[in-house]
């Protein structure tokens, strides 16, 4: 026992010593820490001559109280930690590789005091981290709040109430510089009132400028020389003097995504961006944004390209309510322009640039002069876009031309002006229209949907033109040069002269074009006036309707020519195809709606045409067989005098391609029905349904030609014949019944069906329910005579008696005036009659067969159809029906 006690006194001193080694170890591990300068803390309630090693005084260590201490102490590539309060400093120098981060953004603030030093200056070469800050009410010649030549990442901070007497009201960046999750509000500069980037790179994500001032370029970021990337960004409220209420772009890069610009104005010019070089916008969206001179949201005078994109409410007194584009080239791309107001070009002016507009809506927007959607000065594009409900006061409803407008498969509709509802083609201005529909536009004055003014060029292809009013040219008032090709205009009206076109001093050409249900007091589809010409050619001048000329009125001292058209069911008091008040009109080569025109009801003031369309109809051939067919031709390929008809050869001109032909015979039917002409010929197949002799007509407007046709009825005649007795022995009599039956589809007509009954079998009697049978006995031969057999089955019954043994073969031939489509070969019926057995003489087969003889062809004209009567030995019978 004592020598265990003992062991355990000797263990106690040895653990308390080992305690005290490891509590030594843990004490310099801790003295080690706290000499490491990597996080340093900062507290208003701190001490420059405590460590900064604790955010809190702990006897031994604690929080600095200045930054500026702060960041001279912590160790490279170290952090400063500031606790929330304010803290009045600037001239904050950051000359080695730190993070410094404020303990919350709202209430962590560095307060400059208007010190005319920026709060903190990142030195070249230097990279910093500053977050979670407000910095606020500063002033400096440059950068209010932070100036960067190094490399510096601003996050979750508060940039407010800062100004520099140059630029840069919050940040100054001759490096890189990044922003995210920050907000600069109310900051103020000469340019740039929040951020001035001169030369560097700088990316802005997630971030809010609200209120900040230049006065002079960019309100809240101006970019010079650099590369500025702005993304997830909200723009509202900043101001610039001159240019770019948001965004000055000068000499530099710019690309905008995911942003939002509201509000912003620009004394002069880019409410909310100037761009002078390369300026992307992508997803974005600008509402509300003010210049006092051009571009209520942009001025580009570099390059800019636009996609999915929304511009709305933008406004400007003089140019361009929401882009400017002052010789650069710009593209836009699936974005949408709506409610923009300017004096000339309400969305969009193009000065002396490019301008590319695709798959873009541009609606409602409005200007005090011209271009309620887009003036143009340069060259413009415009393709797969919808251009609706703009205004001018003036010219161009929806666009304005002075320069190349080019317009492909485009819809304007509902735009207005006081000329040119729809496009303003002024002088010297070219425009292209293809594959376009123009519907709608109204102008007070001239030219509904296109006005084209003198010395300039309007070509319109393969497009639509409804629904346009005017005074004076519903859809088209021209001054200039106007070719039209392949276009429909329809439902157009002018209050005055030509409810589709008024010519009033230029040369027109229409070709292969359909005009309809136009109206005008005078020319209800088209009124040409004065010294150049018009030309008509394939053209469908048809349902238009005026006081004077239905569809022409004319009053010009040049040859006005028309020639190849359908002029057809027009109206009006006086000339209801054409009125002539003076000039030389050549209408010759047309289609007036019939062969005979009454020329003193569709003609005024002009001599009738020497030839005129003459419409034929040919079917080859004109006799057929019920059931068969034949190709029926119509021609407008014949010119007619009056007197003699003459055709021509298409291959140089014809009537417009399409026009309507349609057929009707009580004969049969037509495939189609409605055929259309090709090179002047419209064809169709006859099928016939009904025999007889009739007429096959085809009717084109007024114009109904016949001709002749024959169709040959058809029947399909065949025999089903059954016997009471399958094998009759001699002696017995029997019954064959012949069942005749006819397939049509037309009756048959006298009909005869003959045949011999062989020797061995004798004629006992026959009997039918349709025609007359007779029998001669010399030749042995039963003829049945029908004079019509329907489609159905008429029945003979023939009674015979077996004379003798042996097979017995009936051949019947029909003959018939009708034609019989049954080819196949009559099959004669065979009776095989055997010896009696006396044995079982009274026993009487009962037994009966069936068999089908077809017709067969005799070689006469008309194919017959037979009953065979078979003669029974032993008696004669007396006939029965079955």
């Amino acid at each position: 026992m004592e020598t265990k006690n003992k062991q355990i006194t000797i263990k106690i001193p040895l653990l308390l010593l080992m305690c005290v080694v490891l509590f030594s170890f843990g004490v310099s591990a801790v003295s080690a820490a706290g000499t490491d300068n990597s996080t340093i803390y900062v507290n208003t309630q701190g001490n420059d001559s405590w460590d900064g090693l604790s955010p809190v005084y702990n006897t031994t260590s604690g929080p600095k109280k200045t930054i500026t201490n702060a960041t001279g102490t912590v160790a490279t590539n170290g952090t400063v930690h500031i606790a929330q309060g304010t803290y009045n400093e600037s001239g904050i120098t950051i000359n080695t590789n730190m993070t410094i981060t404020g303990e919350n953004q709202d209430n962590t603030i560095i307060n400059g005091q208007q010190s005319g030093t920026p709060i903190f200056t990142i030195a070249n070469g230097i990279t910093a981290n500053i977050n979670n800050l407000t910095l606020t009410n500063n002033t400096a010649v440059f950068s209010g709040a932070i100036y960067n030549g190094g490399s510096l990442t601003v996050g979750n901070s508060t940039f407010t109430g800062n100004k520099a007497d140059g630029n840069g009201g919050a940040i100054y960046n001759d490096g890189s510089l990044t922003v995210g999750n920050s907000t600069f509000t109310g900051n103020k500069a000469n340019s740039g009132g929040a951020i001035c980037n001169n030369g560097g790179s700088l990316t802005v994500g997630n971030s809010t400028f609200t209120g900040n001032t230049a006065t002079n370029y960019g309100g809240a970021i101006c970019n010079y020389g650099g590369s500025l990337t702005v993304g997830n960004s909200t723009f509202t409220g900043n101001t610039a003097t001159n240019y770019g209420g948001a965004i000055y772009n000068g000499g530099g890069s710019l690309t905008v995504g995911n942003s939002t610009f509201t509000g912003n104005k620009a004394d002069v010019s880019g409410g909310a961006i100037c761009n002078y070089d390369n300026l992307t916008v992508v997803n974005s969206a600008f509402t509300g944004n003010k210049a006092d001179v051009n571009g209520g949201a942009i001025y580009n005078g570099g390059s800019l390209t636009v996609g999915n994109s929304t511009f709305t409410g933008n406004t400007v007194t003089n140019y361009g309510g929401a882009i400017y584009n002052d010789g650069g080239n710009v593209t836009v791309t699936n974005s949408t322009f709506a409610g923009n107001t300017a004096s000339n070009g309400g969305a969009i002016i193009n000065m002396n640039g490019k301008l590319t507009v695709t798959s873009t809506i541009i609606n409602n927007n409005n200007a005090a002069n011209d271009g309620g959607a887009i003036s143009n000065y340069g060259n413009l594009t415009v393709t797969n876009s919808l251009i609706k409900n703009n205004s001018a006061a003036y010219y161009g409803g929806a666009i304005e031309n002075y320069g190349t407008l080019t317009l492909t498969k485009s819809t304007l509709t509902g735009n207005s002006a006081a000329s040119g509802g729809a496009i303003f083609n002024a002088a010297m201005g070219t425009s292209t229209v293809t594959n376009c529909t123009l519907t709608g536009n109204t102008a007070e004055y001239y030219g509904g949907a296109i006005y084209n003014g003198g010395g300039s060029n309007v070509t319109v292809t393969n497009s639509t033109l409804t629904g346009n009013t005017a005074s004076n040219g519903g859809a088209i008032y021209t001054y200039g040069d106007v070719r039209v090709t392949n276009c429909t205009l329809k439902n157009n009206t002018a209050r005055n002269n030509g409810g589709a076109i008024f010519n009033d001093g230029g040369n027109v050409t229409v070709t292969n074009s359909t005009l309809s249900k136009n109206n005008a007091t005078n020319g209800g589809a088209i009124f040409n006036s004065y010294y150049l010409t018009l030309t008509v050619t394939n053209c469908t001048l048809t349902g238009n309707s005026a006081t004077n000329g239905g569809a022409i009125y004319n009053r010009n001292y040049q040859v006005t020519v028309v020639s190849f058209s359908s002029i057809v069911n027009n109206s009006a008091s006086l000339g209801s195809a054409i009125y002539n008040e003076f000039g030389v009109i050549d209408v010759k080569y047309n289609w007036w709606g019939s062969n005979d025109p009454v020329w003193t009801s569709i003609l005024y003031g002009m001599s009738n045409p020497i030839n005129w369309l003459y419409m034929t109809i040919n079917a080859t051939p004109t006799t057929i067989n019920n059931t068969q067919s034949s190709l029926v031709t119509v021609s407008f390929n014949n010119l007619y005098n009056g007197t003699t008809v003459t055709s021509f050869d298409p291959s140089t001109n014809h009537i417009l391609d399409g026009t309507p032909v349609t057929y009707s015979s009580t004969l049969g039917t037509f495939n189609p029905a409605t055929a259309t002409t090709v090179n002047g010929i419209a064809t169709t197949l006859f099928t016939a349904k009904h025999g007889g002799t009739g007429n096959l007509n085809a009717t084109t407007d007024n114009q109904t030609v016949t001709q002749l046709f024959t169709v040959n009825p058809v029947s399909y005649l065949y025999l089903n014949t059954t016997t009471s007795k399958k094998n009759p022995t001699a002696g017995e009599t029997f019954m064959l019944t012949y069942k005749l039956s006819n397939k049509g589809p037309d009756n048959a007509t006298n009909v005869t069906v003959s045949f011999q009954i062989p020797s061995g079998l004798e004629f006992v009697s026959a009997s039918v329910d349709n025609g007359t049978w007779t029998y001669n006995p010399t030749n042995r031969t039963l003829t049945w005579t029908l004079s019509n057999v329907a489609v159905g089955d008429p029945y003979l019954y023939l009674t015979v008696r077996a004379s003798g043994t042996g097979s017995y073969a009936i051949a019947p031939t029909i003959t018939s005036e009708t034609f019989n489509r049954n080819t196949d070969p009559l099959t004669p019926f065979t009776i095989n009659v055997k010896a009696q057995n006396n044995s079982n003489g009274n026993t009487v087969n009962a037994a009966s067969t069936t068999k089908t003889i077809p017709m067969q062809t005799t070689g006469m004209p008309i194919t017959g159809l037979v009953l065979a009567i078979l003669a029974v030995l032993g008696g004669t019978l007396t006939p029965r029906k079955k």
